[in-house]
């Protein structure tokens, strides 16, 4: 039990209200999901996000990969499962939807088409 309290203590130094619930979590999540627990800290809910991509990595093992490779879909999806249970609860349905998350900004969709036509961005 001491690993488990070690782990509690450590997960609620890093901003989770409940350590011991994302410690529980991480023990039955997927292989590897501990090396993704720096980028929950900075977003709104870490124990709202830690529980989705704990679902969601079940529902879709390659999801971690894509998460340690893909830094903008990293960002914003941990961004989106830190404020909304609704929509972490849509992306575990439809996991093939967090890739939306990763498309271009507005700025840089609006000049990839102004250099597609050849105008200055």
């Amino acid at each position: 039990m001491p690993r488990i309290e070690s782990t509690a203590a450590r997960l609620a130094k890093l901003g989770f209200a409940d350590g011991a619930r994302a410690a529980q979590l991480l023990g039955q999540s997927p292989a590897g999901l501990d090396d993704l627990l720096e980028f929950l800290v900075g977003v709104a809910d870490p124990d709202l996000a830690l529980v989705s991509l704990t679902r969601l990595a079940e529902r879709e093992p390659a999801v971690l990969d894509t998460l340690r490779e893909d830094e903008r879909l990293r960002e914003r999806l941990f961004a989106v499962l830190g404020v909304s249970a609704a929509l972490g609860e849509h992306l575990v349905r439809h996991p093939g939807q967090a890739a939306l998350l990763a498309e271009p900004r507005l700025g840089e969709a609006r000049a990839a088409l102004l250099r597609a036509v050849g105008a200055e961005p």
